[in-house]
């Protein structure tokens, strides 16, 4: 048998002991609970549906949620998931609701795939209209399919000057797929620079209830399927009621004096007068007229429509419809939508399958 050498024996006893009592000594490290950490995220569950009419109420409350956690710069998370339904116009404002609060908060915004829509419809349309690339949102690695066939976009842009380059490459966009005369181009052309003409020179002009970034938003759409062209513009400001009332006072008195009364002084009627007649104009002939020019594009295309949004009230020109909401939104948003043709003898038509894919 062998001997134990004790004195050895005692060493190592004792290295041991010396070793234990400085673990004793160090601060304990809370260990890092991820599982906590991440319930502490407030989560903005998106509805199956996202409309500025049938569900509108739910709408304002959605962007009212994003308003909340970013800008109390909240750990927080938007849940794409239930998404089945949502309009352009819609996905428009959501998007500069999105980029005014981050920017505000300095907040760097991260996608997660866990998080994108399972409906493969909306999945495709958030990135062929560059909604995660809008925000810089690198999600290639996330598994589903995309199916682009049946629409074409152009991307989400903004800007915070009359960018001719943008307003260009939306012309540019619908030309590679649809053919205009030349007054109907010319038309089409005024339309979009008088929109960012509007938003530069007065919509973030006065004090506002939110701060603001004081930018213009866009984006267009031609679906192959339906020949149904949109496009759509939105900025933040004052909405184009409170402008005209901000510079032409007696326009207030008058609509809360008369409203009751007669239309044409209520919030509707004063935003059918802007769209119908010259009620606002520029002392710059080279500038179109107002919001008639908005009108003007339509009437010249056949089976078109144009919508307003501002404040709680909208105006639908073709239709002649105003519709009174119990919610608002900021600033104003513009809504054409054109059902093109395939013939050739027209002002605007959509060009054949073979120009197409060229």
């Amino acid at each position: 048998m062998k001997k134990i050498n004790h004195k050895v024996s005692l060493l190592y006893t004792k290295k041991r002991e010396k070793h234990r009592l400085k673990r004793l000594k160090r601060p304990k490290l809370k260990k890092r609970n991820v599982q906590s950490t991440w319930k502490k995220r407030i989560k903005v569950v998106l509805p199956e549906i996202l409309d500025l009419q049938e569900n509108r109420s739910q709408f304002i409350d959605i962007l009212g949620q994003v308003r909340k956690v970013l800008l109390n710069n909240e750990n927080f998370l938007i849940d794409h998931r239930n998404l089945k339904c949502i309009e352009k116009e819609a996905l428009l404002v959501l998007t500069a609701e999105i980029e005014r609060c981050s920017r505000i908060s300095g907040i760097k915004l991260r996608g997660m795939c866990k998080y994108t829509p399972k409906d493969s419809s909306i999945r495709t349309l958030l990135k062929m209209i560059g909604y995660w690339d809008y925000f810089n949102i690198d999600l290639n690695d996330c598994s589903g399919s995309y199916h682009s066939d049946k629409e074409l976009y152009l991307k989400i842009v903004g800007d915070t000057v009359i960018s001719g380059e943008k307003i260009g490459n939306l012309i540019t966009f619908f030309e590679g797929l649809i053919c205009f005369d030349e007054e109907t181009r010319d038309k089409f052309s005024d339309a979009m620079l008088e929109a960012a003409a509007n938003t530069v020179e007065h919509a973030y002009k006065e004090k506002q209830v939110i701060e603001t970034i004081n930018k213009w938003w866009l984006t267009a759409s031609l679906n192959t399927s339906t020949d149904e062209i949109s496009f759509i513009f939105y900025d933040q400001g004052l909405g184009i009621l409170n402008t005209l009332e901000t510079s032409q006072r007696h326009i207030k008195l008058k609509r809360l004096v008369l409203s009751w009364i007669h239309e044409g002084v209520s919030k509707g009627g004063i935003l059918k007068n802007l769209v119908t007649t010259n009620l606002s104009s520029y002392k710059d002939e080279r500038r179109g007229n107002g919001l008639i020019s908005f009108k003007s594009f339509i009437d010249q295309v056949e089976d078109g429509e144009l919508t307003i949004y501002t404040d709680n009230v909208s105006y639908s020109a073709i239709s002649d419809q105003i519709c009174n909401y119990n919610s608002s939104i900021d600033g104003t948003l513009i809504v054409w939508k054109i059902k093109a043709n395939h013939h050739t003898n027209k002002c605007m038509y959509v060009k054949g399958a073979t120009a197409r894919e060229e």
